[in-house]
């Protein structure tokens, strides 16, 4: 049972979300042993976090009870994470960004122990600050990483690595500021360790052809596209709205009206 948690935990990380769901709809709780209903637990809520779904509360505070018998503090350190995703998911950005800078703070101890949730906390706190339109104070924070651990956080977690930059760039493309947008959309593209992460892929590029919008129009259709194919825009969720308006707006602004009715027809209206 556990290596089939494990593989739903993979979907996970893949960010396959809706499968993983499904998935876990179907496995019987009260047979799994102690870690693996720790991992369930981590899985399902981080699930209904992405897939913005009400939170199994039941869930949570049985997962929370399950973190307190743990006396690894990098299991306490995960929930503090995924507890700080559910205070974005309430609206609670400012006690997110809490629950995050603990994290963060732990610096080099955390990040070679385990640089994913090292990683993925700094991309969730840039994108509590993001939601409360506090852009200059996320890239201020990413700022104050040393270089040296970023480089790490390239090699050993590569996913979260691009998480970051992410969320780093939508702060850049709120501030207007496409330049330093493109420099860092252009630089992250060329990193050959972006092509076995087809997600960040497809949401980096999104990001990088409506940067381009602002400065050469043809470009910017082609690379949106490229990007559409990943996306099911019949379907509600954050990342797939904001890459849905973000195609939008290139193909309106290159003036493709055929386009425009053609993926306006697929999208699911609400």
């Amino acid at each position: 049972m556990y290596s089939m948690m494990q593989r739903i935990k993979q979907l996970y990380d893949e960010g396959y979300y809706e499968e993983v769901y499904e998935q876990l709809l179907n496995v019987s709780f009260h047979t799994l042993q102690n870690e693996e209903r720790t991992l369930y637990c981590r899985v399902l809520i981080g699930v209904q976090i992405h897939l913005e779904k009400q939170i199994d509360e039941e869930i949570f505070l049985y997962y929370e009870r399950l973190v307190q018998g743990e006396t690894d503090d990098l299991q306490q350190a995960i929930f503090e994470n995924i507890k700080g995703l559910k205070r974005i998911l309430e609206g609670n950005f400012e006690s997110a960004v809490e629950q995050f800078s603990a994290i963060i703070a732990a610096d080099r101890r955390i990040l070679e122990k385990r640089p994913t949730l090292y990683a993925t906390a700094l991309g969730n706190c840039i994108y509590a600050l993001i939601s409360m339109k506090q852009y200059r104070r996320a890239i201020l924070l990413y700022n104050s990483i040393d270089d040296a651990n970023m480089m790490y956080l390239l090699k050993e977690a590569p996913r979260t690595y691009f998480h970051v930059h992410e969320n780093l760039l939508d702060a850049y493309i709120a501030l207007k500021q496409w330049q330093t947008g493109m420099m860092i959309a252009e630089t992250i593209l060329s990193l050959p360790e972006l092509a076995q992460h087809p997600r960040y892929y497809a949401i980096l590029l999104m990001a990088t052809g409506y940067i381009y919008a602002k400065v050469d129009r043809e470009r910017a259709k082609e690379l949106c596209l490229e990007a559409a194919v990943y996306f099911d825009f019949t379907k509600r969720r954050h990342d797939y709205d904001l890459a849905y308006t973000r195609l939008m707006e290139v193909l309106e602004a290159y003036g493709d009206k055929k386009l425009i009715r053609q993926y306006e027809s697929i999208r699911i209206k609400v």
